[in-house]
């Protein structure tokens, strides 16, 4: 079940930026990797895409997939390119998420990122928007991964698993109603958290985005990043 949001991840990524391409993996001189550096702000981010004749803005809460706290935008403009923007709670994060982020990368859309933040689009709008910043970029080059630490790793899984159940619910009842409570097992309180937080509008908002708009499923979903997050850091580690 962990899979099935991962594929979603790349599968929102392709449609929203349409093409993609090859990448690398590089090692980078990043003068401000693992430090804190001056990063832009949601509100700039917003105000930057209402000039870009978004056919919708999307507001992403938190990042439901990985450890840290995040917000961030979507921007999608039809038939040409979008912009997404994530900025990272916490510094270096970027350098432990970005590998996901590398199949949705080409000429068109090209990436940027400092130590918390990192942005996918039009090399120019890039340039436009963030060339003030700390920054590398843009560029198709990802940098080399940076491994998550054990108690990262419980939290992402963790995460992982409470979102892709809430899809699951959603889109697959049968498939939730047999895997919940071994779930629930691993995570004790896991079924409690998806069935109090999920009402039934929120399931059939899911189904209706999963169907007819899978590229903004996770915004959607990253408004329950919060109570997801709280959960899954209360879970004891090894």
């Amino acid at each position: 079940m962990v899979q099935i949001l991962r594929n979603f991840r790349l599968i929102a990524l392709i449609v929203a930026l349409g093409l993609t391409g090859c990448t690398t993996s590089v090692e980078d001189a990043n003068p401000t990797r693992g430090a804190a550096s001056k990063a832009p702000t949601l509100d700039v981010v917003t105000k930057a895409m209402e000039k870009m004749n978004c056919e919708y803005i999307d507001i992403l809460e938190n990042d439901i997939q990985s450890f840290d706290d995040m917000s961030g935008a979507e921007c999608v403009v039809p038939d040409i390119s979008s912009l997404i923007v994530r900025i990272y709670a916490t510094p270096g994060t970027p350098y432990k998420i970005l590998d996901e982020w590398g199949p949705g990368l080409s000429a068109e859309n090209q990436l940027m990122y400092s130590d918390t933040w990192i942005a996918i689009g039009k090399p120019d709008e890039l340039t436009r928007i963030f060339d003030s910043y700390s920054h590398i970029g843009p560029t198709t080059e990802i940098p080399t991964p940076v491994a998550q630490t054990p108690p990262e790793i419980a939290v992402s899984e963790c995460t992982i698993y409470a979102s892709t159940s809430i899809v699951s619910a959603a889109t697959t009842p049968d498939t939730y109603a047999a895997s919940i409570n071994h779930i629930d097992e691993i995570y004790p309180g896991m079924k409690s958290l998806i069935e109090t937080n999920i009402t039934e509008k929120d399931l059939v908002k899911i189904r209706d985005l999963n169907t007819n708009a899978p590229a903004r499923l996770e915004a959607f979903l990253s408004t329950f990043g919060a109570s997801i997050k709280s959960f899954c850091r209360s879970m004891p580690t090894s």
